[in-house]
């Protein structure tokens, strides 16, 4: 298979299909050219370009067509549709263009909490000259990079990115500006999160302070890196108090959590319960299958927006562990980086807070 390097950028995209990486070279050359009446390229320049015949030049170009972004004049080559696209302010100003990556990048569905960071950021770059693709990745770990560089960013925003991918995030930084949302603080100038230890001390002192000692932590510590952060604020403030939490009162998701909640809150010894959003479907119902008050026990939770919609449980207090500013000062400082390569950030770590 022929390859090619992603906008000059060294970047080999041979783990990526030959019509794909022709299709997404004619999305950025319509991008960025000047000039409708000029041609792009020819069928037959393309095929020698990247080195295929004219059945898979003639597949990348189908839906480009069907969309009427490009219009193919038999005997002269291919043109941006001048009617379509003439009068675009992209053609007229200078854009940029941001991928957003969420997790692995192989979400198929968002949930609320996914969905207010989607939002935040499209409030933050809608009035600006950029242009936002969400991106999954539709090949294994090791094309991650080939992939992203098909796209021709000029930067990207990953949201919760797990610590398998850092070594792809270090040598992406290599050719575009890369923003983390969320991620664990780590001192990275280009991270932009939360305090999520001191989100963990808030939540179990607030609990120590209005339930008592015995509280149960409800979360999968596996799923995401920055829980074990909240955790381990957890365990700190219990450390503060003189106490140890007992490990038989974390129930993670390796677990049956819905059990294991009813075999405890049956001994009547619970004093209080914290639960991430995405947990706390299992806890309402074991409340309502043991028929208990709704605030038989206090329960606090991260906010995580419809996870309360027609519960059972009345909620003592919720976490706001991750701030709507976080991606929104991610998007703009992404955009600074992108106008001026010299911009120089910081990591910018918020504090969490607790409604009552």
């Amino acid at each position: 298979m022929a390859t090619r390097k992603a906008a000059d950028s060294g970047i080999l995209l041979e783990n990526v299909p030959i019509y794909l990486q022709i299709r997404q070279f004619l999305l950025h050359a319509v991008s960025v050219h000047a000039d409708p009446a000029r041609r792009l390229m020819s069928e037959r320049e393309l095929c020698a370009k990247f080195g295929v015949n004219r059945i898979t030049v003639r597949r990348a170009l189908r839906d480009l067509v069907d969309s009427e972004l490009i219009i193919v004049k038999p005997g002269s080559g291919v043109y941006i549709n001048p009617e379509k696209l003439n009068n675009r302010h992209f053609f007229l100003r200078n854009s940029y263009k941001v991928l957003v990556i969420i997790g692995y990048g192989r979400h198929v569905d968002y949930d609320g909490f996914f969905l207010n960071i989607m939002a935040r950021i499209y409030d933050q770059l809608k009035c600006l000259p950029t242009r936002v693709k969400f991106i999954e990745f539709l090949f294994e770990t090791d094309a991650m990079l080939s992939e992203i560089m098909m796209h021709m960013p000029d930067g990207v925003l990953w949201v919760h990115p797990p610590e398998s991918v850092a070594g792809a995030i270090a040598d992406l930084r290599q050719h575009v500006p890369v923003y983390t949302v969320g991620e664990a603080a780590i001192g990275d100038p280009c991270n932009i999160t939360m305090d999520y230890r001191a989100a963990g001390r808030l939540a179990a002192s607030w609990l120590l302070e209005n339930g008592g000692k015995r509280l149960m932590f409800v979360g999968n510590l596996n799923s995401h890196h920055v829980r074990s952060e909240v955790f381990a604020g957890w365990t700190e403030e219990y450390s503060a108090h003189g106490w140890q939490h007992d490990e038989n009162l974390r129930l993670d998701s390796d677990t049956d959590i819905r059990k294991r909640a009813k075999k405890l809150l049956k001994t009547g010894e619970i004093d209080g319960i914290f639960v991430f959003g995405s947990e706390f479907a299992a806890i309402d119902l074991v409340f309502s299958e043991l028929k208990l008050a709704p605030d038989a026990v206090p329960v606090i939770l991260d906010e995580n927006y419809f996870a309360t919609f027609e519960a059972y449980i009345t909620p003592a207090a919720k976490i706001q562990m991750f701030s709507s500013r976080v991606p929104e000062i991610a998007a703009l400082n992404l955009f600074h980086k992108m106008r001026d390569p010299g911009f120089i950030s910081k990591e910018v770590v918020l504090s969490p807070s607790i409604v009552s």
